[in-house]
């Protein structure tokens, strides 16, 4: 029998594969602790930045799970009903968009 090696955030390079083909380039969080936590998660599309920040500025919080949602494929959705595992794993939301510098001239 073959051994199955896990690449990365507890799948294995074929999984990671598939899901890219799937959902394009992916983001991976780890929650550490006695057992990590791994989430899976794709760029947000202009949907999911446009729903999320209708509501940003009226509830935050909602924002950030709207956000959460839409991009995770795959991870325990729940992780936003424990408290300190939410907000261990939010702020890292922001790493799923590139920025770029950018330059203005006026002229």
């Amino acid at each position: 029998m073959d051994e199955i090696i896990i690449a990365a955030g507890g799948l294995t390079q074929t999984e990671i594969n598939n899901l890219k083909k799937k959902h394009g380039p992916l983001t991976l969080v780890t929650l550490e602790g006695d057992t990590p936590e791994h989430y899976w998660l794709k760029k947000p599309s202009m949907a999911t930045v446009k729903a999320s920040t209708k509501v940003a500025e009226s509830d935050p919080m909602e924002s950030a799970m709207i956000y959460f949602k839409n991009c995770l494929v795959k991870g325990d959705e729940k992780v936003i009903e424990d408290v300190d595992r939410w907000l261990s794993l939010a702020p890292h939301l922001e790493n799923l968009i590139e920025t770029r510098k950018a330059t203005v001239k006026n002229f």
